[in-house]
């Protein structure tokens, strides 16, 4: 039987007010909020502090109350666990005007793109130089093509807890056949894409160890009053 894998999706507009914002604030960790505070743009604040949130709102649908208070640790490359809960694994990603969540039993990697001009050199990092579709694809193809390989590489990049130490060339997927690994081809898991719903300009791509079902939640606006509701 498939495993689960929880996914959460949410807009930040809400709380690019600064009224939210403050509001939001109350109701992330501490740890949260310095690193909020070392940001200088606005709205990376504001995707932090909605990253925060929206993990919180997931853990609190899944019945794991109280677990604002819950001690995270972080791997040798930067991936967050929960030491005292081995068994909630979480991952996180930011894009655009949307945040990204997913919570599984097993370790897990997502990552959410907003269409965007492809940076100098990502096209090489990326895709190799054999790939078909980069070579022979129209211009806007091409990009979309890049796009696509960028965000299930990053997630399963994540997914590994390597994050981008390992480098985009050492991996291989199949977004066809929903797989991805390592170039040499050990590592193998699995790749499920989701849909944003009425944002055909973002592609989110989901990572897991085996064969998995995806629930998709896209909370409202409110993650603060959504997250206590939830469960009511």
């Amino acid at each position: 039987m498939a495993e689960r894998v929880n996914v959460y999706i949410a807009d930040i507009q809400y709380y690019m007010d600064e009224t939210h914002f403050t509001e939001g604030l109350s109701h992330i960790s501490k740890e949260r909020r310095e690193t909020i505070g070392r940001l200088r743009a606005h709205k990376d604040k504001v995707r932090s502090l909605c990253c925060g949130l929206l993990l919180h709102y997931g853990l609190h649908d899944l019945g794991y109350t109280g677990s604002e208070s819950w001690e995270t640790a972080y791997g040798e490359k930067g991936k967050p666990t929960f030491p005292d809960y081995p068994d909630v694994c979480f991952n996180l990603s930011h894009s655009g005007d949307y945040v990204a969540c997913a919570i599984a039993k097993a370790p897990v990697g997502i990552d959410i793109q907003n269409e965007r001009k492809t940076i100098p050199g990502m096209n090489r990092a990326v895709c190799p130089e054999d790939d078909l579709d980069v070579l022979y694809g129209t211009e806007e193809e091409r990009h979309l093509h890049i796009l696509e390989s960028f965000s299930a590489k990053e997630a399963y990049l994540k997914y590994t807890g390597m994050g981008m130490s390992l480098g985009f060339s050492n991996v291989h997927v199949d977004r066809k056949a929903g797989t991805a690994c390592m170039a040499d081809g050990s590592g193998g898991a699995f790749l499920q894409r989701i849909e944003v719903p009425d944002r055909t300009d973002y592609r989110v791509y989901v990572c897991f160890s085996r064969l998995f079902s995806v629930y998709t939640k896209i909370p409202h606006n409110n993650l603060i009053h959504e997250k206590f509701s939830s469960n009511e």
